[in-house]
C-alpha cells in the first residue's frame, strides 16, 4: 500500500513541476452589441494567474468589469488544438460582480505565445439570453508573462 501511495505522490509532484505559470494582465474588451457597448466599460484592467499543464489551464484573477464593478474569476480551460504558436479551446468556470453572486462563465480561448515569456489570450464569450437575464457577448484580450 505504501508503494502505491508513494507512486501516486511522485506522479502528482512530477505534474506540478511540468506546469508553466503566467502572470496575466487584462487589457480590454469589445462588446458585439455596439448600441449597448456605449454603456459598458471596455477598458477592463485587471491582474491574474494562469497555470498551464499540457492542454489544461487553471485561470484566476480579478478585473474591473464591464459594469464598472470589481470581478473575481476562477476558470478551467482545455486547449487541445495547436497550430504553430497558437492554442485553441474552451473555458468554463465562475465570475463575480454581475447580477448573480457567482455567474457561470463559458467561452472560447485562443492563446498566441509570441515568445518563450510573452503571449496573448483572446477570449470570446457568446451573447446568451436565459429567462430575464441577458449576457452581452464580447471578446477580451489578456497579456500573459511567463513566471
Amino acid at each position: 500500500m505504501s508503494k502505491i501511495l508513494m507512486a501516486v505522490l511522485v506522479l502528482m509532484t512530477a505534474n506540478v513541476y511540468a506546469a508553466d505559470e503566467f502572470l496575466t494582465l487584462n487589457v480590454a474588451a469589445y462588446h458585439f452589441d455596439r448600441k449597448a457597448a456605449k454603456y459598458f466599460n471596455e477598458t477592463n484592467s485587471g491582474i491574474g494567474y494562469e497555470k498551464e499543464d499540457g492542454n489544461m489551464r487553471t485561470m484566476t484573477g480579478m478585473y474591473r468589469n464591464s459594469l464598472y464593478a470589481t470581478s473575481f474569476y476562477a476558470l478551467k480551460a482545455y486547449t487541445p488544438i495547436h497550430i504553430g504558436k497558437t492554442s485553441i479551446g474552451v473555458f468554463g468556470g465562475g465570475v463575480t460582480g454581475y447580477i448573480m453572486k457567482i455567474s457561470p462563465a463559458i467561452g472560447v480561448l485562443i492563446t498566441y505565445q509570441a515568445s518563450n515569456n510573452i503571449g496573448i489570450n483572446l477570449t470570446v464569450v457568446p451573447t446568451v439570453r436565459a429567462q430575464h437575464i441577458k449576457v452581452y457577448g464580447f471578446s477580451a484580450i489578456q497579456l500573459r508573462y511567463k513566471l
